[in-house]
């Protein structure tokens, strides 16, 4: 009867911990995936509008260039009087030399008339008025503007274009211009440091790769998570790639329409919380092992005294009263 009353004990105290243990675990690896989930979206997000500042703080210097330009008198002198272009042609070869991502600088003035830094042969009847850049600059004569990116038919580059009307009595008479690789764009996101083992994409905004580990250059306008990217502003969702469930975080780069975003495996993501299972894992089985023994003996001191009591019970109940 005591050795199993003595069973019972240990079982049921040895259930109570082990529950307790596994229960401790589950909530433990749970908590802690949620956590990095967490901890990588806000560092996703935090990255990512970082880059997308670096991005803009990257056009700061050729925008201010283009602002002083159109307030400088030597533009204004060049439009009243075309014989004085040479004097601009050479600030813009300056402007060149120090701004090694500009490929061109040009001037296109209202009666028709372009003028470009190098020269460039232009098509007959060329009227720089029509252009979509010197358009978007006579809609917004009081600031720098940014033309959609395209692709530079020689050279294959991804090229902008940065415009800037040159105002005379409160009218347009001219609009400056120059066109900007995105190399440096391409770098600033090829270098950030996303963290959990994930990669940053930057996709522009015909859904070709610009920087991405496997597709660089290809056409991804077709993919799903693509699509998802390009109908989006912003964004932050799970999918399923080569049979891994990736997460992925993106915006958009405002002046490029471009969506810069960093990419996370789950397998990588959550290999800190894989980590932590196991050695909790551990930690149970030699918690049990030792809370075993431990309730074992506990259960005999508490049983021990009830045998000897029952002992003395039954010796009274015989007439024994020493």
């Amino acid at each position: 009867m005591f050795k199993t009353l003595r069973t019972k004990l240990i079982v049921l105290m040895a259930l109570l911990m082990i529950v307790s243990l596994v229960v401790t675990q589950i909530v433990g690896v749970v908590e802690t995936k949620k956590m990095i989930q967490q901890d990588a979206e806000k560092r996703a997000q935090s990255i990512i509008k970082r880059a997308v500042g670096d991005v803009r703080d990257s056009f700061q210097s050729e925008e201010n260039s283009l602002l002083q330009f159109s307030e400088s008198p030597v533009v204004a002198k060049m439009i009243k009087d075309r014989h004085s272009w040479p004097a601009l042609d050479q600030e813009f070869r300056t402007f060149l030399k120090i701004h090694e991502n500009v490929q061109l600088a040009y001037i296109g003035t209202a009666d028709k008339k372009m003028y470009t830094t190098p020269a460039a042969e232009l098509p007959d009847g060329y009227d720089p008025t029509s252009r979509p850049w010197y358009k978007k600059a006579e809609e917004n004569p009081d600031k720098v503007v940014w033309t959609e990116p395209y692709v530079d038919a020689i050279t294959g580059k991804n090229i902008i274009t940065l415009a800037k009307a040159v105002k005379e009595g409160g009218r347009v008479v001219a609009v400056l211009g120059i066109d900007m690789t995105l190399d440096e764009v391409a770098k600033i996101v090829n270098n950030i440091d996303v963290g959990y083992h994930g990669y940053p994409v930057l996709v522009d905004q015909n859904g070709i790769a610009v920087v991405h580990p496997q597709y660089k250059g290809k056409d991804m306008s077709k993919d799903a998570n693509a699509k998802y990217m390009l109908e989006n502003k912003s964004g932050f969702y799970t999918y399923t790639y080569e049979n891994e469930k990736r997460m992925m975080y993106f915006t958009t780069i405002p002046e490029l329409g471009w969506k810069v975003g960093t990419v996370y495996k789950e397998k990588d993501l959550f290999a800190v919380s894989r980590s932590i299972a196991t050695k909790m894992m551990i930690i149970t089985i030699v918690a049990v092992l030792i809370g075993i023994i431990a309730i074992y003996f506990l259960a005999r001191s508490i049983v021990k005294p009830v045998v000897a009591l029952q002992h003395q019970v039954e010796k009274v109940a015989e007439g024994d009263l020493t």
